[in-house]
């Protein structure tokens, strides 16, 4: 009775445990490798990066424009595939690069006109936050070149 007990647990409890310990490896591959202070190379001033043990960046800049700068270079560090990702989902060009199954969500996002609603706004926005935008695109384009 218990022989029959025990090999039933083990089939739930052991993959659960993989499971588990697959989960655990992961979070921990996921987690940034960078370590240290990083001096950005095209930055329009000295622009830090300081990377502390969890992986959280700490941006130091002595002006906005550094700052918006670093911030979008590091972003684009960490997260460029989702930059693509969701600029190509917004215009309604998913389906370039991944096939035929997205199609019919890349017609509703063109009828949509996220994208184009965008780019009118963009062209009222406020002078000074339109600078700021533009400093933070700065840096996701030279960590990208």
């Amino acid at each position: 009775q218990w022989g029959k007990k025990a090999w039933i647990c083990g089939i739930i409890i052991v993959p659960l445990l993989a499971l588990g310990v697959g989960a655990l490896i992961f979070w921990q591959m996921s987690k940034p490798v960078f370590s240290g202070v990083f001096v950005m190379p095209n930055a329009p001033e000295r622009v830090e990066v300081e990377t502390d043990t969890d992986g959280v960046p700490h941006i130091k800049a002595k002006t906005y424009k550094g700052a918006y700068y670093g911030m979008g270079y590091v972003h684009a560090r960490e997260r460029l595939w989702q930059i693509h990702f969701f600029r190509m989902m917004d215009m309604g060009r998913l389906s370039e690069f991944l096939g035929e199954k997205t199609v019919k969500f890349d017609m509703l996002q063109r009828t949509l006109g996220y994208y184009r609603v965008a780019e009118e706004n963009i062209k009222h926005i406020d002078p000074e936050i339109k600078k700021r935008f533009e400093w933070f695109v700065q840096g996701i384009n030279d960590y990208a070149a």
